[in-house]
């Protein structure tokens, strides 16, 4: 038992200097700047969602186009939550297949649907990264239209936020390699 506490020992005392030598793993090379950290205010305020084909409650087995935006708490979990959005659509159509949108003189009536979507929603993604969510009937356009007459400043689908995010990634790399 000695000799294998006194190997050991002298195994770990030979190995001290090269540990020491070695840079961390979370220190930057000498001479190299860190990088500026990305600037998300020029992201969408919202995401839109990929219209959803979801229940309706008019007494027959009937389906329906609904759009869905969801307001993240911070924008910098703005890309999380897109590549999260297959879990999203499942609470959508979860939550809505328990409770379908309802029907008021043959129009959806969605005015309340946003906010019975957002704990399930939430639940879903496992943290609260969702403040709001709203919801339109019919498949919206990113730009324009109905989305600009919202109350949320501005909408963006996941495909082009996700571009955003990379352009942005590059041109930060692309900054931090200049200096």
């Amino acid at each position: 038992m000695l000799r294998r506490v006194s190997i050991l020992v002298v195994f770990l005392a030979a190995l001290v200097p090269f540990l020491t030598l070695a840079p961390s793993a979370g220190a930057a090379p000498t001479g190299e700047k860190k990088a500026a950290p990305i600037d998300f205010s020029v992201l969408p305020s919202h995401v839109q969602l990929a219209p959803i084909n979801v229940p309706i409650g008019n007494g027959y087995p009937t389906r329906t186009l609904v759009t869905v935006y969801l307001g993240p708490h911070d924008r910098e979990k703005i890309g999380l939550l897109c590549r999260m959005s297959p879990r999203v659509n499942d609470a959508v159509l979860s939550a809505l297949s328990r409770e379908p949108v309802p029907v008021r003189d043959r129009k959806l009536v969605v005015s309340d649907v946003g906010r019975r979507l957002l704990g399930p929603i939430n639940a879903a993604l496992g943290e609260s990264l969702v403040k709001e969510v709203h919801v339109l009937p019919g498949a919206a356009g990113a730009q324009g239209g109905v989305v600009a007459k919202l109350p949320f400043g501005n909408a963006g689908g996941c495909k082009g936020i996700n571009d955003m995010l990379e352009r942005l990634e590059r041109q930060r790399q692309q900054e931090a390699g200049k200096h």
